[in-house]
């Protein structure tokens, strides 16, 4: 008789009694396998967290400071958090104009109390609205240092760059407290990818420098002009001089002045002049001493008058409410400074990078003029805002028309 493949005691009968327990099993297995995989990643994620947060307090550390207020790089990420940590009594804000002319360091020193360069490569007018309005939530600063060139936008300027975040603020775009802002911090710090890019730049640069290099071999800010590499250009220069050939400028800036009648042009600047004269601190808002070249490399500088004016006007309006201190130094003149290599002999600058970004050396010039600690000579940057607006007016005009001999 043939037996039923179903049948108990069948091949068939016996595989579909093994099939629920081979399935459960299977189950089983799988649930293991991903309990496995998710505390591996867990593990991970804790590790990388915990050494990229003990790499942040390191940086942190006011020793090293002296080395990483001043590094390029991941500015936007970290210095927000640096700030709250170090509780400065003054700080700057700006570009990389700002960033590599002040040392923190030789700041501290010289002003007998905690400096910060807030300041950021490329930094534009809305981020260093928004790091001002951070900073000045901490309630630490009693002086800040506005760099006026990177508060002032063209209208198709992108208002911010790769690598800035709002979430890791104090203070939200209309001035309400980021009450999540210590979530996205702690991400900033331990799990993102500009923590472990920053960190791995910071630690370089801390290596290097526990093997005796300083500060000076390592950072760009302290790179030096080749006046001799810049020969050619500086006699251009010279040549226009001599025979008087210079743009149109009065053509040129009345077209400008139209520009800066848009308000995205100086809505940035007026902001930040509005917030910090509303908290007290003194502000302190300058012109970047920048090199005779830079004139006379950039046409849209034939329009600088018309800037200068704007701002200056900005300036003297916020004046009429401010409740602390308001100064402003127009440094952008020809001066001592920024005729280095045009009117003197010099083969290698003292004042300029190769790319003519000022030198930590100009930011200790412009503090001994701000600060009221140094010589004034009335070139190298005079108080606008303790002038007459009339007088102020004419001293800039004054100045400007040095550039062209006038």
């Amino acid at each position: 008789m043939k037996m039923d493949r179903t049948e108990p005691g069948s091949e068939a009968h016996r595989d579909g009694a093994r099939g629920p327990l081979i399935s459960v099993e299977h189950k089983r297995r799988s649930v293991r396998h991903l309990w496995v995989f998710g505390f591996t990643v867990s593990v991970l994620f804790l590790v990388v967290a915990s050494f990229n947060l003990y790499i942040f307090k390191v940086i942190a550390a006011p020793a090293n400071q002296r080395m990483l207020q001043n590094n390029v790089g991941w500015e936007r990420s970290y210095k927000p958090i640096l700030f709250d940590e170090l509780k400065p009594k003054v700080a700057v804000f700006g570009a990389s104009w700002a960033r590599d002319a002040f040392d923190y360091e030789e700041m501290t020193k010289y002003l007998g109390r905690e400096f910060f360069n807030f300041a950021a490569s490329g930094a534009q007018p809305y981020e260093n609205l928004r790091f001002l309005q951070s900073a000045l939530a901490a309630g630490t600063l009693d002086t800040v240092i506005l760099n006026l060139d990177s508060f002032s936008a063209y209208q198709r300027r992108p208002p911010t760059q790769y690598g800035f975040n709002e979430d890791i603020l104090s203070v939200k775009p209309d001035g309400s407290v980021n009450r999540l802002k210590a979530w996205h911090r702690m991400f900033a710090i331990t799990l993102s990818g500009a923590a472990i890019a920053s960190n791995i730049s910071s630690l370089k640069l801390m290596a290097e420098a526990q093997k005796g290099r300083t500060k000076e071999e390592l950072l760009r800010a302290y790179d030096r002009a080749d006046y001799k590499a810049l020969g050619a250009e500086i006699a251009d220069y010279k040549k226009q001089h001599q025979q008087g050939v210079f743009p149109d400028v009065p053509r040129r800036e009345a077209s400008f002045a139209a520009l800066t009648e848009q308000k995205s042009y100086l809505g940035y600047l007026r902001s930040a002049l509005a917030a910090a004269c509303q908290s007290g601190v003194t502000t302190i808002g300058y012109l970047t001493p920048h090199h005779a070249l830079a004139l006379h490399r950039e046409p849209k500088n034939e329009m600088l008058l018309a800037r200068k004016l704007t701002i200056l006007a900005a300036m003297q309006e916020a004046r009429k409410s401010c409740k602390g201190q308001l100064k402003f130094y127009d440094f952008y003149t020809p001066n001592r400074v920024s005729l280095e290599g045009v009117s003197s002999v010099v083969d290698v600058a003292h004042w300029y990078r190769s790319d003519l970004h000022p030198r930590p050396t100009i930011g200790r010039a412009m503090a001994e003029v701000m600060f009221a600690s140094g010589p004034n000579d009335d070139e190298f940057g005079t108080d606008l805002m303790a002038m007459s607006d009339q007088a102020a007016e004419v001293w800039v005009r004054e100045r400007f028309a040095r550039w062209f001999l006038k």
